[in-house]
């Protein structure tokens, strides 16, 4: 029998080549050996992992009704900070080593992997009495009895295991957000964000994190804990400080620039702003293949920084995203702009501070028909109090005739988020007010909260009509607001300037949007 390292029980169960049927030499599933390392966010190396993976390309994935894995979202994350940093919670980052190992296989979906000649040498030698288990070619077939990473449904038996663990203890997810678990314990609450195996509890008190430990240390063999006021999770580094909690990924930026510039990284040129005003332009030289590999994935990287702790970036990249296919001369420019602000900004930290909050407040921006297209693009801003906990830059999916219309879309398709939020919030025990949608175009407001106007299809007409019956229900509330306070300006528009910088530190937390 193989043993994981840490793990109860065995993990691949050898097969004798004459007990092997036609049926599970029809559906072998591969494996692989893979090493790297791994460094925190702030670049210290924390150890090299290695591991062996199932290929789950192989398997045949119309057997499995459902494999898609729940994982917290980042909305979640940044909301329950603010609610940690208002009550001065403590936090403690946990990892489960080992995580899909420790989850069994369910018995209705077999799962057989061929170790290629390599590994098999690997383990004949760690054990000989494997030696009866090798075939003729060299190479050995296991029957899989965990959970093993690479296998399509690896990460949703583990969430299943992790998720019946805690609810027999007391916890109970939030119905918004499955992978928020919430326990109360003589009045303070215990609140624990799961993303696979990697875990962040928030508590007032650091003997409830202890406890929350322990009970982890009961059900698995193995896990790493560090209660501390700061440390990495999901990528970012996270610092509790006297004003709230600090997220940034200095590293990160660091890495990116070296991967798409790298001796020349040191060199590029810094600009204040990551966007020019011609950031919709396009033209009609291709950019060459070879270039294009490395722009695809260094947007992606951008993406990935953006949604996390550089929402200034958004726009920018964004408008990138529809050009990765394609992608002109012209986009390495912007490509390099919004790095070249990076590596002049790449200090630049997400607040999220201990302002109060009785509403949730939501600000949806329109720019029309910015597109070679004729479509328009959209901005989305959810604040708690002082502090942003969701950003949203996109290209509207119709073409649409004027602003007016370009906004009431924008408005239809995003004013249940505000709605959402406040019911995540209520589901973690805060009382909240109804939410506040903000518009700054006044003839959008006039057609939701009055009605009338002659909408040119029925499509749009329901959408009208599905913003003013939620007004109605008092599910939210829509109000105007000047141009100059539209939060969600920055990402709709290459602004410069006052304007950018302004709004830009609004979304990171250090700015007040009432001032």
């Amino acid at each position: 029998m193989f043993y994981g390292k840490n793990i109860k029980g065995k993990v691949l169960e050898p097969l004798k080549p004459k007990e092997i049927s036609n049926r599970q030499l029809k559906n072998l599933t591969r494996s692989w050996m893979f090493l790297r390392d791994k460094f925190d966010a702030k670049g210290v190396f924390e150890k090299m992992k290695g591991r062996i993976v199932a290929d789950g390309r192989t398997q045949d994935r119309t057997i499995y009704d459902n494999n898609a894995s729940p994982t917290v979202s980042l909305k979640s994350v940044f909301s329950c900070l603010k609610i940690a940093a208002i009550e001065d919670r403590k936090m403690m980052k946990v990892d489960i080593s080992g995580a899909f190992l420790t989850a069994d296989i369910d018995e209705t979906q077999e799962v057989w992997m061929l170790l290629d000649k390599e590994m098999t040498e690997l383990v004949v030698s760690w054990n000989p009495e494997f030696k009866q288990y090798v075939r003729e070619d060299g190479t050995m077939i296991c029957k899989v009895l965990k959970a093993m990473y690479g296998l399509v449904q690896d990460a949703l038996l583990f969430y299943k295991k992790l998720r019946a663990i805690l609810e027999s203890h007391g916890f109970v997810a939030n119905a918004l957000d499955c992978c928020v678990m919430n326990k109360t314990v003589d009045g303070r609450q215990i609140t624990i964000l799961m993303y696979v195996d990697d875990l962040m509890v928030l508590a007032k008190e650091e003997k409830d994190l202890i406890w929350v430990r322990d009970l982890l240390l009961s059900h698995f063999d193995r896990i790493k804990w560090k209660i501390a006021n700061e440390f990495t999770y999901l990528g970012m580094l996270v610092e509790k400080t006297e004003r709230g909690f600090e997220i940034s990924m200095e590293y990160y930026i660091d890495q990116t620039l070296q991967f798409y510039f790298g001796e020349r990284k040191n060199t590029i040129k810094e600009y204040i702003t990551p966007a020019i005003a011609t950031l919709y332009t396009e033209d009609d030289e291709q950019m060459e293949k070879e270039e294009s590999v490395p722009f695809h994935s260094t947007v992606a990287k951008l993406l990935y920084l953006g949604k996390r702790v550089r929402p200034g970036i958004l726009l920018s990249t964004q408008y990138l995203c529809t050009k990765v296919k394609v992608p002109g001369v012209i986009d390495r420019q912007k490509l390099e702009r919004i790095l070249g602000n990076l590596k002049m900004t790449k200090k630049q930290k997400r607040l999220i501070d201990k302002s109060l909050f009785d509403c949730v407040a939501l600000y949806i921006d329109a720019a029309f028909a910015c597109y070679v297209d004729g479509k328009s693009q959209y901005g989305v801003c959810t604040l708690l109090g002082n502090t942003s906990v969701n950003e949203i830059s996109r290209k509207q999916k119709i073409v649409t005739k004027d602003i007016t219309e370009a906004e009431l879309v924008a408005l239809s398709d995003h004013a249940v988020e505000a709605d959402l939020t406040t019911e995540f919030l209520q589901e973690q025990g805060n009382r909240v007010k109804m939410s506040i949608v903000y518009q700054d175009n006044a003839s959008t407001v006039t057609l939701v909260t009055k009605g009338g106007g002659k909408p040119r299809t029925k499509y749009l007409r329901v959408r009208q009509m599905l913003v003013k019956q939620m007004i109605e229900m008092q599910q939210i509330e829509v109000k105007f607001i000047r141009t100059g306070k539209m939060v969600a300006d920055v990402l709709t528009k290459p602004l410069n300037g006052d304007p950018f910088h302004k709004l830009v530190m609004i979304l990171l937390g250090w700015v007040n949007m009432m001032k």
